[in-house]
């Protein structure tokens, strides 16, 4: 038993080597008319999670309303100054046109936020956008996923 227990031991570090808590992510709009009135809440147009590993999640969700694509991305960066990596920063970005995007960070119309890694993290990103007399407000919200749901800001 004790065998059994040293090895569970051994391998769970082994699998958290190189990762994060995953994330949870969701896409919401709103639209407002200059001078005039303001969108209530449209729910969200999409909802991912990701698995807390390095690298770039790239996720596209089409705002059927407009025919526009709101194209996302997270990015967990680690550090490698230590014999064993861990996450040190959570960038998120969020682009809008009329096709999905195969890159969002640093690309010349993406809005982009980062924030540093640690326990029951959350970050939201908006990218503001005129079409068709108004403005439309795409918020990209994350957070770390083994906190719950959706928490307040």
């Amino acid at each position: 038993m004790k065998t059994f227990a040293l090895v569970l031991l051994l391998s769970s570090s082994l699998v958290a080597h190189g990762q994060a808590r995953p994330a949870h992510c969701q896409v919401r709009p709103l639209w407002a008319i200059k001078g005039g009135v303001r969108s209530a809440n449209l729910g969200s147009i999409g909802e991912f999670q990701t698995d807390g590993r390095e690298g770039i999640t790239l996720r596209s969700f089409a705002f059927d309303k407009t025919g526009l694509v709101v194209s996302t991305e997270i990015d967990f960066d680690f550090d490698y100054s230590q014999s064993n990596p861990r996450p040190w920063r959570i960038k998120l970005g969020v682009n809008v046109s009329d096709h999905e995007q195969k890159e969002v960070f640093e690309s010349a119309d993406s809005t982009e936020a980062s924030t540093l890694y640690g326990k029951n993290w959350n970050l939201q990103v908006t990218k503001n956008i005129s079409f068709e007399n108004r403005t439309y407000m795409f918020t990209l919200s994350c957070w770390d996923a083994a906190s719950g749901p959706n928490p307040k800001p």
